[in-house]
């Protein structure tokens, strides 16, 4: 089922959604690559948060102080390129369908439309 699920455990704390949301976003019709490039844009979000925070699992009013700063806007939009609508939708859809939230998934939600 792709390599998406190298990465499991972590997209799955990202996400928010069992297994990084994979299944369901397969039932609902992406291919290998829109699944690879919503697993890169979160990924890459995932990345800038250690970053910047010196760790993945911090809390979560720490993590959402860090993606709303102003400061970290720039690199953590620079993650969102490139994903289509149909992601979008799927995405969503499977956020929505599972009860899924995390601050990174709300960020990836309120800034995605933007990027075109």
């Amino acid at each position: 089922r792709m390599y998406y699920f190298v990465e499991r455990q972590r997209m799955q704390w990202l996400t928010g959604m069992p297994g990084g949301g994979a299944t369901c976003l397969q039932e609902r019709g992406l291919r290998p690559a829109q699944l690879a490039r919503f697993a890169n844009t979160t990924l890459c979000l995932g990345d800038r948060i250690r970053a910047g925070l010196g760790q993945l699992l911090s809390s979560t009013r720490m993590l959402q102080d860090y993606m709303q700063g102003p400061e970290n806007y720039d690199g953590l939009y620079a993650c969102l390129r490139g994903v289509d609508h149909p992601t979008r939708t799927a995405v969503d859809t499977c956020l929505t369908h599972l009860g899924a939230s995390t601050p990174v998934m709300e960020f990836w939600q309120d800034n995605i439309g933007y990027n075109r």
